[in-house]
């Protein structure tokens, strides 16, 4: 747990350190015109070692790693991954998921985005969401999605986001479930 702690901190010092490079060498970034890439991170396990959510382990969505790619007319192209292999346990807490979809980005306030698009996703294993439990299964889907952010600054941005999940599944053929806002993401522009 220590080892997992010193690696975020030292992956967030590296990026911060990054994007404040970025940021010093460039002009602020115009949402609406300029053409940029993000590369979000899951960081709700490096979140809850500060704020403890409850005594249990929080559970942190399907997805660990995002990748958009913007047009610059604010709308994206992204792309999901994540995964965890528990040998401990005899692989019952394992999954690998992977998605793929669009989205378009809406301003409500100078630093409060809303974002809606739909995904494509596939899960081996569960989605490990509390909702959800760790049964093992098998999905593959698509449906809609919502999401919020909040941006520190031209380079940062903090997001959650939620999904309506429709597709099939290994244990109940036909799945539809809403699957809530468990991530906390941290984007990096560049």
């Amino acid at each position: 747990m220590i080892a997992y702690t010193k690696y975020m901190i030292w992956t967030i010092v590296i990026f911060l350190f990054a994007t404040i490079t970025i940021n010093a060498q460039e002009d602020s970034l115009s949402l609406d015109e300029v053409k940029h890439k993000e590369i979000g991170l899951n960081f709700t396990q490096f979140v809850s070692q500060f704020i403890p959510f409850n005594v249990n382990k929080v559970k942190a969505g399907s997805i660990g790693y995002s990748y958009k790619y913007y047009n610059g007319r604010n709308f994206a192209l992204r792309f999901g991954f994540g995964a965890n292999i528990d040998i401990q346990s005899n692989f019952e807490n394992s999954f690998i998921s992977i998605r793929l979809g669009y989205e378009k980005r809406k301003q409500l306030t100078k630093r409060f985005f809303v974002t809606k698009g739909w995904d494509v996703l596939g899960v081996a294993g569960s989605f490990n969401l509390p909702t959800k439990g760790d049964t093992q299964d098998g999905s593959i889907g698509f449906g809609p999605v919502i999401g919020v952010e909040y941006h520190i600054t031209d380079n940062i941005v903090f997001s959650t986001e939620s999904m309506l999940f429709i597709g099939l599944s290994v244990i109940s053929i036909f799945d539809i479930s809403i699957l809530p806002p468990t991530a906390f993401f941290v984007h990096f522009r560049f």
